[in-house]
């Protein structure tokens, strides 16, 4: 996805991705300290390079990391919370930290099936 004006957003024909860096909190909050406050429920992301980051329609999608166990395996860390416009440049994007939230999740899918 990328920006083309306000409020106009181009939607991609297949799934986009970019590189994140995890960004410490009080980072996340120095960085931009108007916006609303990052609680320990969530986790900021930035691109690595200019303009990536989350933009309207990303919400719900995942931030994934590499698994301890295996590195060449993903893992979700993160859900698509919010962030700071159509990812202006060097504005972290907010996720859920998605393992706060794993106790829930499992309570409350007992009969899925995991990997």
């Amino acid at each position: 996805m990328h920006y083309m004006g306000d409020p106009v957003v181009d939607r991609a024909d297949q799934l986009q991705s970019v590189k994140m860096r995890i960004v410490n909190s009080g980072v996340c909050a120095f960085i931009n300290p108007p916006g609303p406050q990052v609680e320990p429920n969530m986790v900021c992301a930035l691109g690595t390079t200019s303009r990536t980051g989350v933009c309207q329609g990303d919400s719900g999608s995942a931030l994934m990391v590499a698994a301890r166990y295996k590195r060449s395996r993903r893992v979700v860390f993160g859900i698509t919370s919010w962030g700071y416009g159509c990812a202006p440049p060097l504005s972290p994007s907010v996720y859920a930290r998605v393992p706060w939230f794993l106790d829930w999740i499992i309570g409350n899918t007992r009969d899925a099936e995991y990997c």
